[in-house]
């Protein structure tokens, strides 16, 4: 599956610090329910979260469905639909993500690394 982007002029950066607390933080949980936590659990400026959440949800609106869907119900058969889209956002789109929402995308690739 290949997702389109949107013109590179229409692909602003965004790139979110994040820390070495918050990773081991994810890395202990099961990977579907990282995906969840990262996407819904804002750090400690939630407004910054949901800038973050809106950068991915305009970069791949399919993601942005898909990764809301899974964060509400991570148990659900909507996981091997989110992996499927991971991985078909290309290298760019995967980076894209990772800059603004960088927990989300070790999350990401973790889940797809387990199937």
């Amino acid at each position: 599956m290949s997702i389109n982007l949107p013109p590179r002029r229409e692909r602003a950066v965004m790139r979110t610090p994040v820390t070495a607390a918050g990773l081991r933080r994810l890395d202990i949980l099961p990977p579907a329910v990282a995906v969840g936590v990262a996407w819904s659990r804002p750090g400690v400026v939630p407004g910054w979260h949901r800038l973050a959440q809106q950068h991915v949800a305009r970069v791949s609106p399919v993601l942005g469905a898909a990764v809301s869907s899974v964060a509400g119900s991570p148990g659900s058969g909507r996981v091997a639909d989110l992996v499927r889209v991971w991985a078909g956002l290309g290298r760019d789109g995967r980076l894209r993500v990772g800059e603004a929402m960088p927990l989300l995308a070790r999350a990401l690739d973790r889940l797809a690394d387990a199937r």
